[in-house]
């Protein structure tokens, strides 16, 4: 956006000057992490640095993890354990361990 938004006037959005690329993979992140909040009802949080999460859920049938850069910081993180599954977001197979590359994007994976 361009400009700041009023908070007392209708102000439509240009839906067409968007990225469309962030639209599509914004759609496909909503979906499957609402799917997977039905499916995996128990969650935890915890800071693993500064900027960078580690989410979880689990209780139903595959548990996963996500792991958030928030801040798009470079440099290493330790995982507490490994995460190894598929990507949802982008349907590739994860492997981590250790100490890892803070990855850009973020990951969403269900768990082996």
């Amino acid at each position: 956006m361009g400009k700041r938004p009023s908070l007392f006037e209708k102000d439509a959005v240009d839906w067409a000057s968007g990225d469309g690329d962030f639209e599509t993979w914004f759609g496909t992140a909503h979906m499957a992490t609402k799917a997977l909040r039905a499916r995996e009802l128990r969650f935890f949080a915890r800071e693993l640095g500064t900027g960078v999460v580690l989410v979880g859920r689990s209780g139903g049938n595959k548990p996963v993890a996500a792991l958030l850069n928030l801040d798009g910081r470079s440099g290493k993180v330790s995982l507490p354990g490994p995460i190894s599954g598929r990507d949802v977001l982008t349907g590739k197979r994860v492997d981590l361990e250790g100490s890892i590359e803070l990855p850009t994007e973020p990951l969403l994976v269900e768990l082996d």
